[in-house]
């Protein structure tokens, strides 16, 4: 299985590596179009997986392309909170095949691409009031829209902390063992001690 993240000689993507989504509250979804291009003279077979199931829609069988033929699939984002601050990753497969040939996933000449989703958030600039004298040139009446990229958080930052704070707890909770050890070994000590004094006097 070969891995490949943007274009082949077999396939063409557009876009080549991120879908688009746009953040509006005042709608529930956004979709992106993934349009794929098969340069090859067989029939191509392709699926969609996405890391994020439960917050986009599409059509995840496998789907055939006609030999150097091009069809789309429409992926709709599903706004929930905060689900747009993740790194969501969607994995395309190809696999060219021969007439009276099995789809094996698994097998050679499978290639993958690695795509992400990228969220834009729409921003409204509310209308300037019209009792303050704006400077030349004058600003339109309408609401300007402004388009701000969203960047996810890094997962891989956390995950330290938390491996971190684990490593911290394990090594407060050896050294109370180890305290408890030594303070146990020193009073038995003593007292085996004392006794052996008893026992010579």
């Amino acid at each position: 299985m070969s891995l490949i993240s943007f274009n082949s000689p077999k396939i063409s993507l557009m876009p080549p590596e991120h879908l688009e989504f746009f953040i509006d509250k005042a709608n529930a979804t956004s979709s992106s179009v993934l349009t794929i291009s098969s340069k090859s003279s067989h029939v191509t077979v392709c699926r969609l997986k996405s890391s994020s199931p439960n917050d986009f829609e599409f059509n995840n069988e496998n789907i055939i392309i006609p030999p150097k033929s091009s069809i789309s699939i429409s992926i709709t984002y599903k706004y929930t909170k905060d689900s747009y601050m993740r790194l969501n990753k969607f994995l395309l497969q190809t696999l060219v095949v021969r007439q009276d040939e099995n789809v094996d996933w698994k097998g050679p000449g499978v290639h993958e691409y690695k795509l992400f989703a990228r969220f834009l958030d729409i921003q409204y600039i509310p209308k300037p009031d019209p009792g303050i004298q704006q400077p030349e040139p004058a600003i339109a009446k309408e609401e300007q829209k402004v388009i701000v990229e969203i960047k996810p958080k890094s997962p891989g930052k956390l995950q330290k902390l938390g491996k971190l704070v684990c490593k911290c707890k394990e090594a407060i909770c050896a050294h109370r063992f180890n305290l408890l050890h030594l303070i146990f070994s020193f009073v038995l000590g003593s007292i085996l001690s004392y006794n052996i004094i008893l026992n010579l006097a």
